[in-house]
């Protein structure tokens, strides 16, 4: 049993990197690990796609190989703020088996872990408050990870996260364990 209390310090940073399909829940379980890791007063910051990629990639088309130019960046960015120790979370779609080995491979051991957000497609669709299923299939919009552009499922995946049958703050604990395990964190003694 987690004690509540307890203080944690990051022993080195890491990356969370978040895969799944639009609508998955990357972006609600994201903020919910960062609300539980920061109740340990472990420093925790969200990079969330529809947030960031309009900063550091707003040149850069949709397409798979867009997809892959702005990635360089997002590892740019993610490898300055882990060496200020803190736990980098990346909810972005990261839709092929290419792009999370390129990620994988770009950062130390022990300072990248693999998160699979793994909902089916037809939950994804249903909770999509963005429209952009409906959109995609319209015809309204091209290059939609899971309509147009296929997902490829994780073929090692450090934790997953199966939200039809986990909350996010039990998602959290899982993904806090990964990191206890991992001796990214340890009690403050």
């Amino acid at each position: 049993m987690i004690d509540q209390k307890q203080k944690y310090e990051c022993m080195k940073g890491c990356a969370l990197w978040f895969t799944g399909l639009p609508s998955s829940g990357k972006t609600t379980v994201a903020n919910e690990a960062k609300n539980y890791f920061e109740s340990f007063s472990i420093p925790t910051v969200i990079l969330d796609g529809d947030i960031i990629r309009p900063i550091i990639a707003n040149d850069i088309g949709y397409t798979p190989e867009g997809r892959l130019q702005s990635l360089h960046r997002y590892i740019q960015l993610v490898q300055v703020l882990i060496q200020s120790k803190i736990i980098v979370i990346l909810a972005i779609n990261n839709h092929c088996q290419e792009q999370r080995d390129i990620a994988r491979k770009s950062h130390h051991v022990g300072a990248f872990a693999e998160i699979w957000v793994d909902t089916p497609l037809e939950v994804c669709v249903q909770r999509d408050v963005k429209g952009l299923y409906n959109k995609a299939n319209k015809g309204e919009i091209q290059d939609l990870v899971g309509v147009n552009i296929e997902y490829e499922i994780p073929t090692r995946p450090d934790v997953i996260i199966k939200t039809q049958d986990e909350s996010p703050h039990e998602a959290s604990k899982k993904i806090f364990d990964h990191l206890y395990n991992t001796e990214t964190i340890k009690p403050i003694i």
